[in-house]
């Protein structure tokens, strides 16, 4: 066993094999060019791809890191679209008749030497997101956009982090880094990642493969570990969540799909807090048959044996949008057709989704929640639709179980009825991400107001409060999913008002166990 010392970053314990990140440069050689319009046009491109990708890498980070650390990536979009640094590039093509990638790297290294030579945090941060955005226009133009993405239970091992680095680091165990200081923006993002990570180490590439502990509290890396140190660790890594008067708080996993489900096992979650359905759905040509969606429900009980799993049906709608269903174009889609209101509307998908749940409840604890609730009625139509499917399998000598009845609570009419809907319910989770958005009269989608989308504003949590109130008076569970329920400052609250339990990303649960453990 070899014992090293480093800074930490990020605190957390981290075990699993060591893995060297290709951080390969994307070569820029100067290539002089004929046709200034076509290579502007390539530059132009480029941009527009970069921008999409972004914007998807901006939505897994509100998951991954929260909405504050998630703004990085809309930064770096506005970097795109500023017209000192896009013309700049164009008139380095223009000028010198130079192809794109190399005015790029010329022109990105321009703006990093003047940013770092101002000697300001802030403004080294921003010369760090131009390096960014600008390696990743190269990459694109060079076409080597790809991305390996087989960090999974992996101790990372590379010379400096990038933001984009990060998010591709998401199911990693943790992150050992040559050099990084603790207030740039891709460090702050590994801390709110639950990435244990330390820094100031060097380790050569003779020991790719072996197995490592980070232990991010005293900063020691342990490689190649004896079999009691590595035992001492993982009891570390499992970690209950218990807090004062030996009450549990459920740590639970937000995931799309089974191999989010695994993974989310792996990091020791106390179950399935929302497996959000839709996924089945989306990307495809076709709606998946009952068949497809029973064997999908059944991996999930196969992989969490006694485990609760709670499945939310169809969130179709807003910016789900899935074209083979033949959903109508709406001029307000967060407030049309969603979620019940599209189940509701079109029965036959529906009594498929809830035939494949209660079959596969055979296998496993499973318990069904349904979203985008906004009145009693609903919950009444709900209940009549289940007795239909209870009815058909019953009929046709299909055994199913007993399945738990969960509803969100993310518009406010719910939460004012909060009193009629409990005694209705074996459970209920405030789904903060829409909640807000309706409380504030702000879209989430939308940039121009996303400074007013803020889940700690009184108006908010005043709300969140009063349901977890009327929930608990009634004996009713309650859990707290989407952003809110990753902010560890918020969870000391919701923990405190006495929730049961909270549903987060995978990459999450270990922070998320093991704050609640410290302040317990």
């Amino acid at each position: 066993m070899i014992k090293c010392s480093g800074k930490v970053i990020s605190d957390g314990v981290g075990i699993g094999k060591i893995r060297f990140y290709n951080t390969k440069k994307v070569d820029t050689p100067k290539v002089l060019i004929d046709d200034v319009g076509t290579e502007i046009a390539r530059f132009n491109n480029a941009r527009i791809l970069a921008k999409e990708q972004l914007k998807e890498i901006y939505k897994e980070a509100v998951d991954s890191a929260g909405k504050e650390i998630a703004q990085i990536f809309e930064v770096q979009q506005l970097i795109l679209l500023d017209e000192e640094y896009v013309n700049k590039i164009k008139e380095e093509i223009t000028t010198n008749k130079v192809n794109a990638e190399y005015a790029v790297g010329k022109v990105s290294k321009i703006f990093e030497d003047k940013f770092m030579a101002c000697g300001d945090t802030y403004i080294s941060d921003r010369a760090a997101d131009i390096s960014d955005v600008s390696k990743r226009i190269i990459s694109i133009l060079s076409k080597e956009n790809k991305t390996d993405d087989d960090f999974e239970g992996k101790v990372v091992v590379l010379e400096e982090l990038t933001p984009s680095i990060v998010m591709n680091l998401c199911n990693a165990s943790g992150i050992i880094t040559k050099s990084a200081t603790s207030t740039s923006h891709a460090s702050i993002m590994s801390k709110n990642m639950g990435l244990a990570h330390i820094t100031e180490i060097q380790i050569d590439e003779e020991f790719d493969g072996e197995m490592v502990i980070l232990d991010g509290k005293e900063g020691t890396v342990y490689l190649k570990p004896d079999e009691q140190t590595l035992a001492l660790f993982s009891e570390v890594y499992k970690e209950e969540t218990i807090i004062k008067d030996n009450v549990n708080i459920c740590v639970c996993a937000n995931v799309n799909s089974v191999y989010e489900a695994q993974k989310a096992k792996d990091n020791y979650c106390d179950g399935i807090g929302l497996f959000r359905s839709e996924f089945i759905y989306m990307n495809r040509e076709t709606e998946p048959s009952e068949e497809e969606q029973f064997e999908i429900y059944k991996q999930l009980c196969d992989i969490y044996k006694h485990k609760e799993i709670v499945i939310r049906t169809l969130d179709a709608g807003a910016d789900k949008k899935i074209e083979y269903l033949k959903m109508d174009r709406e001029t307000n889609p967060a407030l049309g057709c969603r979620g019940i209101r599209f189940s509701l509307a079109r029965k036959d998908i529906f009594k498929r989704q809830l035939r494949a749940i209660y079959r596969a409840s055979e296998y496993g604890n499973i318990s069904v929640m349904f979203p985008m609730i906004s009145s009693v009625d609903e919950i009444n139509r709900i209940k009549a639709v289940i007795a239909e499917v209870k009815k058909e399998l019953e009929k046709e000598n299909i055994p199913y179980k007993e399945v738990k009845f969960g509803v969100m609570i993310e518009t406010p009419a719910a939460a004012i009825s909060i009193n009629s809907i409990v005694k209705m319910v074996d459970f209920i989770s405030i789904g903060t991400n829409d909640l807000t958005q309706y409380i504030l009269a702000a879209d989430r989608e939308n940039y121009r107001v996303s400074n007013l989308f803020d889940y700690n504003n009184d108006a908010v949590f005043k709300m969140i409060e009063y349901v977890i109130n009327c929930a608990k008076g009634y004996g009713c569970r309650v859990g707290v999913c989407g952003e809110m329920a990753s902010d560890l400052d918020v969870v000391k609250k919701l923990v405190e008002l006495g929730v049961d339990g909270v549903s987060v990303a995978p990459c999450n649960i270990q922070k998320i166990k093991k704050y609640i453990s410290s302040v317990g």
